[in-house]
Parts: structure tokens; C-alpha cells; sequence
């Protein structure tokens, strides 16, 4: 087995966790002279979900290794036909990045009392993908504003400079007096 499948039994939590996790489509919403993101965290956000957009789905050893995850963390696993519904949760994993699998077997294994339906599955990590997808537009928002703001901060202390420094009448910007 790979090293990339042994560390999906790592507790701690994903790196798309740490990265997306307090970030709310609320946050889409600047007041005009509002708090922002700092644009460090902007870009890293930024960064980080465009890495996972990149990702490949999970394979079919990384999808099944998931799904015995998944049905190990519940104590009492009565399923009619554990078969069929390890494959069904096998063929959701498949559609998604392991990441984003692994957060949402985080969340439902948090969450769910009882194992949950094919449905929970895919909305767990449907929902996992969304939130990082709100979470760089988050910081593309941010970030547009900073340099927004940043402009009107260079704009205003040019025009203090001019009006701190204004040319003598009858001359033009930018020409010297004539004296040495």
C-alpha cells in the first residue's frame, strides 16, 4: 500500500481544512472601509483551492481505503448488503479529490450518529468542495479590495504631496526656474 493511502488514517485534519476553515460567503460582503483578510491569507487561499481544483478524483484504492475509513469509524455497521453500499460510497469518493474526501469523512464522522447514506456522503463532500470554493472567491474579493484600497492610499498622498508642494504661478509642472 502507498504512503499516500496510510496517511488517510491521519486524524489531523486536512490541509484544506486549516486553510478554509471561518471562511463564510459572508465574508464576500466589504463594507467600504470594512476589515479585510490579510492579503497574505487572501492569496493563500486563493492558492491553495486553485492546488485542489488541480487535483485528480481518488482512485479506486484510495476510494475503497476511504470508504473502509469511513465504515470503521461507526461501532455498530449493520448494512443490508455491505457490498453494494461499500460501493457506493466507493463511487462518490471517486468523484471527488482525496482531500476533499477526507474532510468530509472528518465532518460526517463528527456529525452522523449512524452511518451514513450514499446521500450524506456526496453532500459532505460536495459541501467540503464548495466551502473551498467560496473561500477563494473570499480571498479574490479581499485581495481586489486591497489593491483598491492601495490605490486610493498612493492617490491621496500624491495629491497631499502637490498640495503640500504647489508650483509658483506662471510655471509649468516639471520646469526648473532658470536659476542654478
Amino acid at each position: 500500500m502507498d504512503k499516500e493511502l496510510d496517511k488517510l488514517d491521519d486524524p489531523k485534519p486536512s490541509h484544506i481544512t486549516n486553510t478554509i476553515r471561518g471562511i463564510t460567503s459572508d465574508l464576500l460582503h466589504i463594507t467600504i472601509n470594512g476589515p479585510l483578510l490579510d492579503p497574505y491569507v487572501c492569496a493563500s487561499l486563493v492558492q491553495e483551492v486553485e492546488r485542489l481544483e488541480r487535483l485528480p478524483p481518488a482512485d479506486d484504492d484510495q476510494s475503497k481505503k476511504l470508504a473502509e475509513i469511513l465504515v470503521g469509524s461507526y461501532p455498530k455497521r449493520e448494512v443490508n448488503d455491505p457490498v453494494i453500499y461499500a460501493r457506493a460510497v466507493t463511487s462518490i469518493f471517486s468523484e471527488f479529490p482525496v482531500e476533499v474526501a477526507k474532510e468530509a469523512i472528518n465532518r460526517i464522522t463528527r456529525t452522523l450518529k449512524f452511518l451514513p447514506t450514499r446521500a450524506d456522503v456526496f453532500e459532505a463532500c460536495s459541501n467540503t468542495l464548495a466551502q473551498s470554493k467560496i473561500a477563494a472567491s473570499v480571498g479574490r474579493v479581499h485581495l481586489t479590495e486591497h489593491a483598491r484600497r492601495q490605490a486610493i492610499e498612493t492617490q491621496e498622498a500624491e495629491r497631499k504631496a502637490d498640495a503640500e508642494n504647489p508650483e509658483p504661478e506662471g510655471q509649468v509642472a516639471g520646469e526648473k526656474d532658470g536659476k542654478d
